[in-house]
């Protein structure tokens, strides 16, 4: 489940960043994917204690 999320999540962003001709790198936007969505996973787990 988490996996299919995460997809979503990132097609998601990527489409925002395809969209969005400014600023950072491939590299890093894509880093900033990963860091977001490991972010709303720990945040899930603690609203889970």
């Amino acid at each position: 489940m988490k996996s299919e999320i995460f997809l979503l999540f990132f097609q998601l962003k990527y489409q925002d960043y395809q969209q969005d001709n400014e600023g950072q790198n491939c590299i890093q936007k894509i880093n900033n994917i990963f860091d977001d969505f490991n972010y709303q996973m720990k945040q899930e787990n603690v609203q889970r204690l």
